[in-house]
């Protein structure tokens, strides 16, 4: 990483590693996680009633996971999840979001776009790639600046100009790029 300057962006975009840095930048400070004990009350009764199911608790988010689960009741439990949990949230700083295979709750004010717009606030690059295989990588898929390329890693939906099939390719890609 160092040897090529590139930066790197964690957690949701909470965590920041400028481009040959050595320690990571909190840009999550003045976010409120308060929503976070509530709402594990909720996903704990999804728990208890979905045999295979089981929470994350990472720093930005909650996420219900069943892919464990049988997976008709399992898409079923989810959907009444995000549901309740939309409803729930209504007034609260957070996104609800179904993805595969889990339901996860989000801090709305950090996302991966909002990083990305962080870091290029500072200076201009010639290039910036951005990319990814998930939904939450979509609001950097959706900035509009110059020199921006983005990737979208997989099968799914997406607002990216290019797509790889599988991990393996686009590794072999940026192995490409990045060879003297």
């Amino acid at each position: 990483m160092g040897r090529y300057g590139f930066g790197m962006i964690a957690e949701h975009g909470a965590f920041l590693r400028r481009p040959h840095a050595t320690e990571w930048e909190q840009l999550d400070r003045n976010a409120s996680y308060a929503w976070k004990e509530e709402l594990m009350k909720v996903l704990r009764q999804y728990v208890d009633s979905t045999p295979g199911s089981f929470i994350e608790n990472k720093r930005t988010s909650l996420v219900w996971h069943y892919r464990r689960a049988d997976p008709e009741f399992g898409t079923w439990k989810a959907h009444q999840l995000a549901d309740e949990l939309a409803a729930v949230t209504a007034n609260e700083p957070v996104q609800v979001r179904h993805g595969r295979k889990i339901v996860e709750v989000t801090a709305a004010q950090i996302n991966k776009g909002a990083a990305v717009t962080f870091v290029l606030a500072d200076r201009t690059y010639d290039l910036i790639l951005c990319a990814g295989d998930d939904t939450t990588d979509e609001s950097m898929f959706r900035l509009d600046l110059l020199n921006l390329m983005t990737i979208k890693v997989g099968e799914r939906d997406t607002q990216a100009q290019y797509r790889f099939p599988t991990p393996a390719s686009f590794r072999r890609f940026l192995e490409q790029a990045i060879a003297p």
